[in-house]
């Protein structure tokens, strides 16, 4: 097993150098084995073939190390009894397996492609030049074509699932819109332009925008309403929640999603108040609030002034020239008891106490949730 290991790292080192060797564009290659005054392509079809030959040996090497794991699978399984620890260096090997495979298909691919490039640059000799055709990001094809008499053939049927080809262009955004009889005097790189439909149903109005793809998604998001009583939660795919700084990859379909809330007013006939510790604790009770059995969950935010507020410590009132604010708030089904905090608390009167309580709750009521989340609105 040890072995096989070692192997694996090896044959990865080398696999790694081999990218390194190919390197070079097509028309780093093309530069450096064909002289355009002369017209000599013997270098070019000597270093083709150089690279054909290190690739096959790659391959080789590639597929003996493969029939070691193999093997080595074979003599793991059949001491599969000694101890559990095997399977999982069996699944690690075949894991091995799977990813030598993967390269010997590439490797494979890259000898096809040499092969033909080698075949139309001898056909072609001193009047050759390349289009390369690129797909999401990776090579696809490559034409070789003779710039006196030929015409790129541009690639049909380009299928990327969750995406829609929308034609060929040079700098991956702008597509071409003519091309028939299409020609170049160098070596030209050409992209796939992939576009994603990205639907919206904002309360059951649904609209829908197309974008190349990689668009960030927050660059397309339409604007949502205000409803009263309803905070919006963001735009759903099923049951998930997306982000909005990600990149669109793919169609789709995105639901906006609201949560229903309620205000509830304090009342100062309700309330009572005490200093304690430096604070006025205000006390309130809301026993005759309906939570519409159970719907709405204990989920307690604070509104001044019918604005939700996050930090609401931060937010100061002031009671007959003392600056007071909200330090804490503890809230139930049935009350509400919120901490008032004020550096002149010690000199605070009976009447200053009864001041705070009706000015601030004049201004705040107590935020409660619905648990459920809804995609259509129903206005009251």
């Amino acid at each position: 097993m040890k072995k096989a290991l070692v192997i694996f790292i090896v044959l990865l080192l080398a696999s790694t150098g081999l990218t390194i060797y190919f390197g070079l564009t097509s028309k780093d290659a093309y530069n450096r084995g064909y002289n355009e005054g002369t017209g000599d392509i013997t270098a070019y079809e000597q270093m083709i073939e150089e690279y054909k030959n290190d690739i096959l040996k790659m391959s080789s090497e590639l597929e003996n190390a493969k029939t070691e794991l193999t093997e080595t699978i074979t003599k793991l399984n059949n001491a599969l009894e000694q101890n559990s620890q095997d399977k999982q260096t069996i699944a690690d090997l075949t894991t091995q397996i799977e990813d030598l495979t993967s390269q010997i298909s590439t490797l494979q691919n890259e000898i096809k492609e040499l092969e033909l490039k080698l075949e139309a640059y001898a056909k072609y000799e001193g009047v050759a030049v390349s289009a390369n055709f690129y797909v999401d990001g990776k090579p696809y094809s490559v034409d070789i074509i003779n710039i006196e008499t030929d015409v790129v053939e541009f690639p049909t049927n380009i299928t990327v699932e969750g995406t829609r080809f929308a034609g060929w262009s040079l700098d991956g955004q702008t597509v071409i819109q003519n091309t028939e009889n299409y020609t170049i005097t160098e070596d030209t790189d050409f992209y796939a332009v992939l576009m994603c439909d990205v639907d919206f149903s904002i309360n059951g109005t649904n609209t829908s925008k197309s974008v190349i793809k990689g668009t960030m998604l927050n660059s397309i998001l339409p604007d949502v309403p205000d409803y009263d009583n309803y905070i919006f939660e963001g735009f759903y795919q099923g049951k998930n929640k997306i982000e909005e700084d990600i990149a669109i990859t793919q169609h789709m379909s995105l639901t906006a999603k609201f949560r229903e809330f309620l205000d509830i007013k304090l009342s100062a006939e309700q309330a009572s108040g005490a200093v304690n510790a430096g604070s006025i604790l205000i006390t309130c009770d809301y026993d005759d609030i309906d939570f519409d059995n159970g719907l709405f969950g204990l989920v307690f935010d604070l509104a001044i002034n019918g604005e939700f507020i996050k930090d609401y410590d931060d937010y100061i009132f002031n009671v007959n020239g003392n600056e007071v604010y909200i330090s804490s708030l503890l809230a139930t089904s049935s009350k509400a008891v919120l901490s008032i905090y004020s550096k002149n608390y010690g000199t605070l009167t009976e009447d200053d106490i009864e001041d705070t309580i009706n000015i601030i709750l004049n201004d705040i009521s107590i935020r409660v949730y619905n648990n459920n989340l809804t995609e259509v609105i129903n206005e009251k």
